[in-house]
């Protein structure tokens, strides 16, 4: 198994139930962890960093997208996107994470097929960022061979 996490936290029991029936069957390749509070949270991380797992992505609604536990999962996580999972998309998002890595906001109530839909981008896009960096480190790394041998 993956140690790649779909990593969830809102504090709203019927969510995290949503979240865990509908991406469990969709993303059996990736553990999926469900936490119900910031401190939950933080726990987490800490036993996702001591087990050497990588969350390419963090669902996460909105009230808890704008808490300080977002700065330690980006210490740990910094390429994790963020799916956030917003009651009104046109309220503006305080959130303590890198604007860069907020992968979407999705309305609440969502639909089954989005949200599938939507992990399933977001997962791709984490994965072809990987390759990209890989690659230009390898590039990096044979301009500077190449340049040692000329």
């Amino acid at each position: 198994m993956s140690t790649d996490t779909i990593f969830c936290v809102s504090e709203q029991p019927a969510q995290r139930s949503a979240l865990g029936n509908q991406l469990a069957a969709a993303f059996a390749d990736y553990s999926l962890v469900l936490a119900a509070t910031e401190s939950a949270a933080i726990a987490y991380l800490s036993d996702l960093v001591s087990q050497g797992a990588e969350v390419p992505l963090v669902i996460v609604d909105q009230a808890l997208a704008e808490a300080p536990w977002m700065q330690t999962l980006y210490q740990h996580f910094p390429g994790a996107l963020a799916l956030v999972l917003s009651p009104d998309l046109d309220t503006p998002l305080k959130t303590v994470m890198p604007p860069e890595q907020i992968y979407r906001r999705l309305a609440l109530p969502w639909a089954e097929a989005d949200l599938l839909f939507t992990v399933g981008e977001g997962l791709r896009r984490h994965r072809q960022d990987q390759q990209l960096a890989q690659m230009q480190t390898t590039l990096a790394a044979r301009v500077s061979a190449r340049k040692m041998s000329l």
